[in-house]
């Protein structure tokens, strides 16, 4: 996906994926390959695991697909900084 910006076209790096974009479809997983050079995947929002990162690492493990995974944090004090390094 090419996008115009300040007249010059720009192509992204990598893509930052979640549950929001929905379960990537075997399709979806090849042109992702052609379109950036890795994929970031979330794996947690706060005590919230992502539902759909394993289907999506299953995916970029599938069509050898390069990609990084984060965790996005949202504790206020230790106790809930150890429940939520579980989670991962």
């Amino acid at each position: 996906m090419n996008v115009k910006a300040s007249g010059q076209r720009y192509s992204p790096v990598a893509y930052d994926i979640s549950q929001y974009q929905g379960y990537l479809t075997d399709s979806q997983a090849k042109n992702l390959k052609k379109e950036v050079k890795f994929v970031i995947l979330r794996v947690q929002d706060g005590s919230y695991k992502d539902i759909k990162f394993e289907h999506n690492v299953k995916l970029m493990d599938r069509y050898n697909i390069k990609y990084g995974v984060y965790g996005y944090s949202e504790y206020t004090n230790p106790y809930q900084a150890r429940q939520e390094a579980r989670i991962s």
